[in-house]
């Protein structure tokens, strides 16, 4: 097998393995778990409804501490990607839940092509997934719901 087929092949194992580590969170009833999950997606809703009313990009949240800047919550990265999510799926608990299949998934992804880099294609597989499942990578994203603190690690 090449190596394009073989990387393709890891990424969709990856892919199935999170599905279904995942899968209590991701068919649960309400919101998604994680103690900051609400504030990331709040924000990241009250920019998808401003962007639809109106067209444009909120300065400040009203609705967060009586007025903060919308990106002072968390890194705009983690918006760039919830913002569009809110946008196309337009409820905030379907978000989260798949918000949180996406974290887990860039972190394997990113992973397995930083180890992919020097070691062969079996221990790239193996690293990003011991890596993603690691109690702290989890713990941060679908706990704490610290995602850029999940991104850091």
């Amino acid at each position: 097998m090449n190596n394009i087929f073989k990387t393709i092949l890891c990424l969709t194992v990856i892919i199935v393995i999170t599905i279904f580590v995942l899968s209590p969170t991701l068919f649960q009833k309400g919101m998604a778990s994680g103690a900051d999950t609400g504030s990331y997606l709040s924000t990241a809703k009250f920019i998808a409804d401003s962007l639809r009313s109106n067209l444009k990009l909120p300065q400040i949240n009203p609705y967060w501490y009586a007025g903060f800047e919308v990106t002072h919550n968390a890194p705009p990265l983690i918006y760039s990607i919830l913002v569009p999510l809110c946008l196309i799926f337009k409820n905030i608990f379907l978000v989260s839940r798949v918000f949180h299949l996406i974290t887990i998934l860039i972190i394997s992804f990113s992973m397995f092509f930083v180890i992919r880099k020097t070691y062969p294609i079996l221990n790239s597989f193996v690293g990003s997934i011991l890596f993603s499942f690691t109690p702290i990578i989890l713990f941060q994203t679908l706990g704490d719901g610290s995602y850029p603190r999940g991104f850091a690690i």
